[in-house]
């Protein structure tokens, strides 16, 4: 009767388990960083904040580099081809678009009222001599005068704005119509930047795996045409997949050593398989509600 009993309740416990777990009400949640607060006060800030995260986060870059130039610019081609076949990427980029520098600037035209560089907002605040100031403006040679002409910015400040933007600081080089880094010193004398945008969370396992297999193909194929090329990669992806690899190791690993400890435990206290197997239903029961989920 007893175990008819626990066998009764160890059943309904799964099944509540698992009408929990299903329910749409509930849903799973794997993404780490929703654990953390709110930052923001605003509703729509928060959405945007998460907006930028998603959008940095669902994405894979590499690097596919190569001691010849032509052998790095011909890998990377392979590499993207291989990507782009996988499926496993959503839209996979290697060749950057034509576009018109002037955009950068259009971009931030709406806002350069307000717009100040450390430098400029400094001079502001201790008290601005317009007329040196624009006279200074009016005769400097080398002023090239990208954001607009003196009418549209008299003293500059939308113009300094736009040459503090780390634009012109980036290691990555546009050439024959892709993003390249050049390493004289190392052993990949260029390195051909390749993104992949994912077709869904960095956090789901689903993603994960495929990508990862997807990855490890195209390298493989990268590498058949030319060897020693050289693939670094970086993405929020990458580290989650690591992560879950390893705690699902440790947890296999813990749950296969509980059960040996429950039935030693159970065999040297009670010297009967009756209290071993009660044991093992209550274990299957969990396992029974972890595979539901």
């Amino acid at each position: 009767m007893r175990v008819a009993r626990f066998a009764a309740w160890s059943g309904l416990a799964v099944l509540l388990a698992t009408a929990a777990l299903q329910s749409p009400s509930l849903p799973l949640q794997t993404d780490l960083l929703a654990l953390l607060p709110p930052t923001e006060r605003s509703a729509t800030a928060e959405r945007a904040v998460a907006a930028m995260r998603d959008a940095a986060g669902n994405r894979a870059v590499f690097l596919v580099g190569h001691a010849d130039p032509a052998a790095a610019r011909s890998a990377a081609t392979r590499f993207a081809q291989a990507l782009r076949g996988s499926g496993a990427f959503a839209a996979v980029q290697l060749e950057v678009p034509d576009f018109d520098p002037r955009a950068l600037i259009q971009m931030h035209r709406t806002f350069r009222f307000g717009l100040l560089t450390d430098a400029d907002r400094a001079a502001l605040e201790g008290g601005l001599d317009a007329e040196q100031w624009l006279l200074r403006r009016l005769n400097d040679p080398f002023r090239p005068g990208l954001a607009g002409s003196v009418a549209q910015d008299p003293f500059g400040f939308f113009d300094n704005f736009i040459a503090s933007l780390p634009y012109r600081q980036m290691r990555l080089e546009l050439e024959e119509g892709l993003l390249v880094a050049r390493d004289p010193g190392g052993a990949a004398g260029l390195q051909v930047l390749v993104t992949g945008e994912l077709p869904g969370s960095a956090y789901d396992d689903r993603v994960q795996r495929s990508v990862v297999t997807a990855v490890a193909a195209a390298e493989k194929a990268a590498r058949e045409r030319h060897p020693g090329t050289q693939v670094l990669r970086t993405g929020a992806l990458f580290f989650a997949e690591s992560a879950r690899s390893s705690a699902e190791r440790d947890v296999e690993l813990i749950g296969a050593g509980s059960i040996i400890g429950i039935v030693l435990l159970m065999f040297a206290v009670f010297r009967s398989l009756r209290p071993i197997a009660l044991g093992l239903v209550t274990v299957l029961a969990g396992l029974a509600a972890a595979a539901s989920a």
